[in-house]
């Protein structure tokens, strides 16, 4: 759902300004009204009362307005073009509409309303902004409407399935906002649907036009599978629209009658919605309309124009480039055409994948490759931008305030490329092998399989299937067609999930395993003292919400920004204000006004725990089992259970080695337990415990080994057998890195291993060499937690 409109206001020379407009005819109808049109370069048009509008659109737009005693209004708009100025009379009084438009397939409108003098021009109104919009003006009703698509995920832009509708009157000098309504496209008075009347042009087949836009990905360097889900944003796969066209096709200037894929701002073109073009050049927007390679080539040079924004500055005087470069700049990483894709859609803060982390453009984008082309990338780590705006000499910007990001792996290349002879390895659990592309099933290939490709693929004839099928040959000579999209040419899928701290650590896993959804809550422990935050990892799981981790007094940025893109409706804090203080509350009720913080405590960890394990009852139900573990937060016992706790929403309390706490006791009796797990050895919680919880009537079970690596190692054996898809590897001697992992882990039901930074200890080992499947491998930590070294001797075993 999303969270704004991403409606922004641009204000000249004060500095609110938007960033990056380009050159378009306005999408708009105007009644009774003198529109003056401009499009690339110099123009001069004089007003009906004898005013002057001389308007320059390259780089940036400039205009200026004169009269008979000079210059009455002047602005030049940073990476912008002034797209029209319209003369229109409402209200018995004459005004100017002056529309500008960002660079971009989104198009996005901007206005601003001028009283219009003999003497002077003042602005009496300026617009937010609206992507993909048109604006109808009625003189006579002294009304303006702006209609604008509502943005969804497989919703092609060009044929959105609702409109918003804003309706505006002007009455004295004052603009006023009279209604806003959402309406079905079907219904909409701009967007009914008619039968096509005039000429109409067939498109391609889908795996033609998949054929085309890989060989277009080809040509210019650029991933196919981008290529693709661009595409489809934008039009579906569409040159031509099929059946039935937009009846507000009819009001376009730039519609010749056909059945040519125009957007609904009537701006873009075709199947890659081209819209950066000049107005003035009918042989351009004739191939643009007709001729389906030339779109597909034009919007891979303007695609690639924008990856190479992330070595050119909006102005030398900036610090910044206009967008930011992503790791080395490699274009075969999927990854790294984030902001790319970002700018061919337009670099606007409807683009803020903080503010908007469900509709910002490139975000679809990637999750329509996953759903179309089976390929899962690495999550962007939005944990680490600063977005926001910049002053230039020439106004304000929108920028993510860094020249260049890192971000974890793995880092995926196409593959829709691999060609006769490469060798690849599965990705998926099992992999369907068939007899034939989409044919019937001969067999299921495990992760890790080596295959060898035996010749060219196949597309889909479809435009929501993206992904191609390959002949293969399994290394025991099988043979059969495999999707592409479950294959890489490494052997070993691994995830690094990691931050320069604790606390951008736990940013780090929240952003990529909650990366395109909203839960409902976030929960927040102690980063230098984990003890509660391992309890509160079975609320978090219960609640499928991440654990981010604090300073004790202060918040950490990386951790505001994190809270802020999930926008949770609850922040649950875990641990009294000697854990975590209360300026830190204080700061999160100032931050999150819309979010209700409520602290889970107690007056010692053991009955913190047990307050946690209440609120798990409160979320699920009334346990009838519990786990127990030592409260010593140098112990991972507790985050050794955590995942499997969380999966069943079972409370994991805690206990003093010697000694069961009297608040234990009492929720053991006031909840009637019946079964009590505890994690480690006698050395860790004694038999006396032990011999404690039986006497409230609780059998007691007990799971250990003779130290934390071989108790890790027999809880995993018990809860998940020898054969999980997928393992998280922590440090088993500083567990706070990994604390944030066991909500994520329970997501994927999967146990968290334990080893050593330096080396694999031999019951790690020992268990690991009894997983005969490839599992899917996931960091936590960075390599200070687990050294490279070792993630390779772990690597090493599990092949």
């Amino acid at each position: 759902m999303e969270r704004s409109r991403a409606t922004y206001t641009l204000v000249f020379f004060a500095g609110l300004f938007l960033a990056c407009l380009a050159f378009i005819q306005p999408g708009g109808v105007y009644a009774e009204s003198n529109s003056h049109i401009f499009s690339q370069g110099a123009a001069t048009v004089q007003l009906s009362d004898g005013k002057t509008v001389e308007v320059t659109n390259n780089k940036n737009g400039e205009i200026r307005i004169t009269g008979d005693s000079g210059t009455l209004y002047e602005s030049t708009i940073p990476d912008a073009d002034i797209a029209s100025v319209q003369e229109t009379k409402m209200d018995n009084a004459s005004y100017l509409i002056v529309e500008y438009r960002t660079h971009g397939t989104a198009q996005a409108l901007q206005f601003d309303i001028l009283h219009v003098t003999s003497e002077k021009l003042e602005r009496i109104y300026q617009s937010d902004l609206y992507e993909g919009a048109r604006l109808t003006v009625d003189e006579e009703g002294a009304q303006l409407e702006v209609s604008y698509p509502k943005i969804e995920q497989d919703v092609p832009l060009a044929e959105p399935k609702e409109v918003y509708i804003e309706a505006f009157t002007v009455d004295q000098q004052q603009v006023m906002i009279e209604d806003k309504r959402t309406e079905p496209t079907a219904s909409a008075a701009q967007a009914r649907m008619f039968r096509a009347s005039a000429a109409g042009y067939s498109n391609p087949s889908y795996d033609t036009i998949s054929r085309k836009l890989t060989a277009a990905a080809v040509k210019y360097d650029v991933p196919a599978e981008i290529v693709k889900s661009i595409a489809f944003r934008e039009s579906g796969w569409k040159q031509y629209w099929t059946g039935t066209t937009p009846s507000y096709q009819a009001s376009c200037s730039i519609a010749d009658g056909s059945n040519v894929v125009i957007g609904y701002d009537c701006i873009g073109i075709g199947i890659m919605q081209v819209s950066d073009y000049n107005r003035n050049d009918t042989e351009e927007i004739e191939r643009l309309m007709h001729d389906i390679d030339y779109n597909i080539d034009r919007g891979m040079r303007i695609l690639k124009d924008k990856w190479n924004e992330a070595n050119s500055k909006a102005e030398s005087s900036l610090a910044y480039n206009l967008i930011p470069k992503v790791n080395d700049g490699n274009p075969d990483k999927l990854e790294n055409w984030y902001f790319a894709i970002l700018a061919y859609n337009g670099r606007l803060e409807r683009n803020d994948p903080i503010a908007n982390p469900q509709t910002a453009y490139q975000e679809l984008v990637y999750k329509e490759m996953e759903n179309q082309s089976l390929i899962t990338t690495t999550p962007f780590p939005t944990h680490l931008l600063t977005p926001g705006r910049i002053s230039g000499k020439l106004g304000s910007y929108f920028s993510f305030k860094t020249n260049q990001i890192s971000t974890p792996g793995p880092l995926h290349e196409s593959t829709q490329n691999y060609g006769n002879g490469s060798t690849v390895y599965v990705t998926a659990d099992k992999l369907t092998l068939r007899n034939s592309p989409n044919g019937s099933s001969v067999g299921s290939l495990p992760r890790g399989e080596k295959l060898t490709i035996t010749g060219g693929y196949t597309a889909n004839n479809s435009n929501v299937n993206h992904y191609v099928w390959y002949p293969v040959r399994t290394s025991s000579g099988k043979t059969g067609y495999v999707a592409s999209g479950y294959l890489s040419k490494a052997p070993v899928v691994v995830h690094n999930l990691e931050g320069s701290r604790r606390n951008a650590t736990s940013a780090s896993i929240s952003n990529y395993g909650w990366h395109l959804e909203s839960p409902e809550a976030v929960v927040l422990g102690r980063s230098d003292l984990p003890i509660d935050a391992f309890t509160g990892s079975v609320l978090a799981a219960q609640m499928d919400s991440p654990l981010l981790l604090t300073d004790q007094n202060k918040l950490e940025q990386v951790t505001v920004t994190e809270i802020d893109r999930l926008n949770p409706s609850i922040i649950y804090i875990v641990g009294a204000e000697p854990a975590i203080s209360k300026n830190v509350e204080n700061d999160l009720r100032k931050k999150f006004p819309n979010s209700t913080i409520e602290r889970v405590a107690g007056s010692t960890r053991y009955v913190t725990a047990v307050k946690v394990a209440e609120e798990v009852a409160a979320v699920t139900s009334k346990p009838s089992e519990i786990f127990l573990a030592v409260g010593d937060e140098t112990s991972p016992d507790a985050l050794t259970i955590g995942p499997h706790a969380g999966i069943e929403g079972i409370p994991i309390l805690l206990t003093r080695t010697g000694e069961l706490h009297d608040e234990v006791k009492n929720y053991i009796k006031r909840n009637s337990i019946k079964k009590v797990t505890i994690i480690g050895s006698e050395t860790v919680v004694s038999k006396r415990v032990a011999d404690a919880v039986k006497q409230l009537g609780a059998s007691v079970e007990r799971v250990y080994g003779a130290d934390r690596y071989s108790t890790n190692a027999a809880v995993i054996t018990k809860y998940y057998g020898t054969n999980p898809d997928q393992v998280f590897f922590a440090n088993g001697q500083t567990t706070v890195d990994s604390l944030s992992g066991a909500p994520l882990a329970a997501k994927y039901d999967a146990p968290i291993v334990l080893t050593r930074p330096d080396a694999v200890t031999k019951p790690t080992r020992a268990f690991l060499n009894k997983i005969t499947d490839q599992p899917e491998i996931f960091y936590l930590g960075s390599d200070a937690a687990i050294t490279d070294r070792t993630r390779k001797e772990l690597e090493g075993i599990l092949q």
